[in-house]
């Protein structure tokens, strides 16, 4: 019996707990996808992506009082080749 390892590294950046645990209970049914970071706000999302350089970040655009749009740039740049998935309400 062969284990494979998941491929894609995902990030969540939702300053919701319920809508960050929703998502990655539906992405670790993937055995080929594993979330490998949580965050809540812009500096917990830098240091994330950073940390796990993820291939995958699911971003909120509305982070409580911030705006997920205006650090994306910053965001994209220490997570390396990671695809942005920008959510919305």
């Amino acid at each position: 019996m062969t284990t494979s390892t998941p491929t894609i590294k995902v990030l969540i950046v939702d300053d919701h707990a319920v809508v960050r645990a929703g998502l990655r209970m539906l992405i670790d049914q993937d055995p080929e996808m594993e979330v490998t970071g949580l965050a809540g706000n812009r500096s917990e999302a830098l240091a994330a992506a950073t940390s796990e350089q993820p291939n995958i970040i699911i971003l909120d655009i509305v982070l409580g009082d911030d705006d997920g749009l205006s650090f994306l740039p910053e965001l994209r740049s220490v997570a390396g080749g990671a695809r942005v998935l920008v959510l919305t309400g």
